[in-house]
């Protein structure tokens, strides 16, 4: 649980850290789930190695979309447009369905 001492925001607990390179979103009447993932290279083509699936209401997702935005537009104003791949195109040029925010 977070903790304010000196306007610092401090953890009781340590807090897990993920690293993802592919997202899918599912929704439902409810609630919105992500799962983040990991995918690794293999032999056989990428595998989904390690995921963490987080659930939110939509009314946090919109306020959760909104934040980024903004984070986004202060990025791209201080070091240029960030440049995406072609729809349903991971950067390698494969095709991968899960990145293209549509539910699964």
């Amino acid at each position: 649980m977070p903790t304010n001492q000196d306007n610092e925001l401090q953890y009781t607990q340590k807090v897990p850290t993920f690293y993802a390179n592919s997202i899918s979103v599912s929704t439902s009447g409810y609630d919105i789930s992500v799962l983040f993932s990991r995918e690794m290279p293999t032999d056989s083509g990428p595998v989904r190695a390690e995921n963490l699936m987080v659930y939110m209401s939509p009314m946090l997702v919109k306020r959760f979309s909104n934040i980024l935005a903004s984070i986004i537009e202060r990025y791209e104003n201080s070091f240029g447009v960030i440049p995406l791949p072609d729809e349903g195109q991971t950067m390698k040029g494969r095709q991968d369905e899960t990145t293209d925010g549509s539910s699964e």
